[in-house]
C-alpha cells in the first residue's frame, strides 16, 4: 500500500531549474540504459516509487501534483535523442499530440505500421479506462506513454479533483488485458468513499450487461422514453436518487451500429462519455441485478529541495556541482582509471 501527497500546486516550473532537471535527468536515465537496459529504465519510470523519488532528486516539487507532470517533461526532453526509449505526450495539449508523437517515435525506431497502431490504440483505450471506465471523481489532464525500441510500454497518466484540491496518479506496464483490475498502481492522497468502477473483475457482469442494451433497439428506447428514472440505490436502501440521464444519443446509435463485442470496443467509440456509460451501468444494476463494483482501486502508501521552498529552497549549486561529478565520474575512462588507482 502506497501513501503519496499530491496536492494541486499552481505555477511554473522556472527554466533555471527545468534546465538542470533535464540534465540531470539524462544523466541517470542513461547510466541505467547503459548498466542495464531500456526495459529496466521502463520498468523503473513505471514504477510510482521510484518516479517519485527521481522526482525530489531531480529537485522538483516535494510530493506535489507537478512532481509527476515536470518530472516527466524533463526525463522526455532527457531522452528525445535517445535511440533505445523516448515519451510521448505530455500535459493539457501536449497529451492532444500523443498519437502523432506515438508515429513518430515508431518511425525513429523502426517499428512496423501496424505496431504504430497498436500502440496508438493502447494510449486512447488506456485514457478511456482511467475517465470513463473507472469514474473516482479525477478528471485527467497528463498523459504520458514511454515506449522502448522493442514497442514495449508503459503510461502514467494524472487526473485531478478540483474540489478537493488534490490529484491521483495511474500506473500502467506492458499490459495486455485493459480491465479487471489492470492497474499496476494508483497512487492517491486519499480514498474515495464510493466510485464506479466498470474496470473492476467484480463489474464483469455489469460490462455485459452494458454491452447488451447497446446492441438492442429496445432498451435503448426504453432509455429515451424514461430518461429521468427514479433509481433504488441498491448499495444504499436508505435513499432514493433521481438520475438525469445525460446521454450521447449519437454514441449510443454508433454502439448499436457498430455492435461490440468487447467493452473495450464500446469505450472507444466516438463520444462515449462518463454520463452515457454511468446510465448504461445503473440500469444493468438495476434491470440485471448486476454488481458494480464502488470500492476505490487507489493504493495509498530529498535531494536539492523544491521550488515552493519545502522541505527548503532548491541549492542551485549543489545541483550543479552533482550534475558535474556525475558527469566525470560516470564516464567509463574516468572509472576505468579510478578502478586501476584502487
Amino acid at each position: 500500500m502506497y501513501v503519496v501527497d499530491l496536492p494541486l500546486h499552481d505555477g511554473k516550473c522556472p527554466s533555471w531549474l527545468f534546465n538542470r532537471m533535464v540534465k540531470l535527468a539524462r544523466i541517470i536515465c542513461n547510466r541505467i540504459i547503459e548498466e542495464y537496459s531500456e526495459n529496466v529504465l521502463l520498468e523503473r519510470l513505471s514504477n510510482p516509487i521510484f518516479l517519485q523519488a527521481l522526482g525530489c532528486l531531480l529537485g522538483f516539487d516535494w510530493h506535489s501534483s507537478g512532481l509527476t507532470t515536470v518530472t516527466l517533461a524533463a526525463v522526455k526532453e532527457a531522452l528525445k535523442d535517445n535511440d533505445k526509449i523516448a515519451i510521448a505526450g505530455g500535459k493539457g495539449r501536449y497529451a492532444l499530440k500523443t498519437p502523432e508523437e506515438i508515429e513518430k517515435i515508431c518511425e525513429r525506431f523502426s517499428l512496423s505500421n501496424s505496431k504504430s497502431e497498436e500502440l496508438k490504440r493502447i494510449s486512447r483505450l488506456v485514457a478511456r479506462v482511467d475517465s470513463i471506465a473507472l469514474q473516482d471523481g479525477y478528471d485527467l489532464y497528463h498523459h504520458c506513454m514511454i515506449i522502448t525500441r522493442s514497442g514495449d510500454w508503459a503510461i502514467i497518466q494524472q487526473g485531478m479533483n478540483i474540489d478537493e484540491g488534490v490529484a491521483r496518479r495511474y500506473h500502467w506496464y506492458n499490459k495486455r488485458e485493459f480491465l479487471n483490475n489492470p492497474h499496476n498502481f494508483i497512487l492517491s492522497y486519499r480514498i474515495e468513499k464510493e466510485v464506479l468502477n466498470l474496470a473492476s473483475k467484480k463489474s464483469e457482469g455489469a460490462r455485459k450487461a452494458c454491452l447488451d442494451i447497446v446492441k438492442d433497439r429496445d432498451y435503448l428506447k426504453y432509455i429515451s422514453d424514461n430518461s429521468n428514472l427514479n433509481l433504488y440505490n441498491l448499495f444504499d436502501k436508505r435513499r432514493r436518487i433521481v438520475f438525469k440521464f445525460k446521454i450521447n444519443w449519437k454514441a449510443l446509435e454508433r454502439a448499436y451500429n457498430l455492435q461490440p463485442d468487447r467493452f473495450e470496443d464500446l469505450l472507444l467509440i466516438k463520444g462515449m462519455d462518463k454520463n452515457t456509460i454511468r446510465a448504461l451501468a445503473l440500469i444493468a444494476e438495476i434491470i440485471y441485478n448486476e454488481e458494480i463494483d464502488r470500492e476505490d482501486p487507489a493504493k495509498f502508501s530529498f535531494a536539492f529541495g523544491g521550488k515552493d521552498g519545502v522541505p527548503y529552497k532548491i541549492d542551485k549549486k549543489r545541483i550543479d556541482y552533482t550534475i558535474k561529478l556525475l558527469t566525470e565520474y560516470l564516464d567509463k575512462d574516468t572509472l576505468k582509471k579510478l578502478y586501476i588507482k584502487g
